[in-house]
């Protein structure tokens, strides 16, 4: 149905019982890559760490960050876990608007960047916070 190859109508019937639905869960496997980095804009923060953890624990090698802080005391335990768990990670200052930080981080990635995920958070009156993720499947 999904291909729109089809040719007149389509009848689904849904059971009175919702229990006799047949339902699978489905778990979709990100493919990470050991040989590639992933880049997290922001994401030393509480759900950046925890993203990070996750893409460590599912075979990323190699996490790249980009802060506008970079490295600090408040960040550097968390880092060292990282490394720890058998990640390479590098941490750049700046900002992913500055045109130049984002060409200095580039330069300076010790692997190809195959997966951007920002996770920057701003707080004004309002609370904006944004999670966009990038994942490069060539």
């Amino acid at each position: 149905m999904q291909k729109g190859t089809h040719i007149g109508k389509l009848t689904v019937r849904m059971p009175n019982d919702m229990k006799n639905l047949p339902c699978t869960a489905s778990h979709p496997e990100l493919p990470l890559y050991p040989e590639a980095s992933y880049l997290l804009v922001g994401g030393l923060g509480g759900i950046g760490r925890s993203m990070a953890s996750w893409l460590v624990q599912n075979g990323a090698q190699h996490l790249i960050f980009l802060s506008r802080s970079g490295r600090s005391e408040k960040t550097e335990h968390f880092l060292k876990e990282l490394e720890a768990l058998g990640c390479k990670v590098q941490v750049f200052a700046g900002s992913v608007t500055n045109i130049k930080d984002v060409q200095e981080l580039v330069a300076k990635a010790q692997k190809p960047i195959r997966g951007v995920m920002q996770l920057s958070m701003v707080l004004q009156v309002s609370v904006l916070f944004t999670i966009f993720i990038i994942i490069f499947d060539l």
